[in-house]
């Protein structure tokens, strides 16, 4: 049988300015909400957004062995 799959979200805001200095506000977060708010709250010219990366753990289970 195999084990439930777990899956991890991770919510990036991306946030680089390319003007100037190239000042990089991008941060990670586990919130969704939290993470608009941050992006909502920069300025424009960062050009903010919001990413939702879904992984999972790795599956390998063995479900046949020769026997011995």
């Amino acid at each position: 049988m195999l084990s439930e799959i777990k899956l991890h979200f991770t919510f990036e805001v991306v946030a680089y300015d390319c003007a100037g200095y190239g000042d990089n506000r991008s941060r990670n977060f586990t919130d969704g909400a939290e993470a608009v708010k941050y992006a909502e709250s920069l300025p424009a010219n960062f050009n903010a957004h919001v990413v939702k990366r879904i992984t999972m753990d790795p599956i390998i289970q063995v479900i046949w062995r020769q026997a011995d």
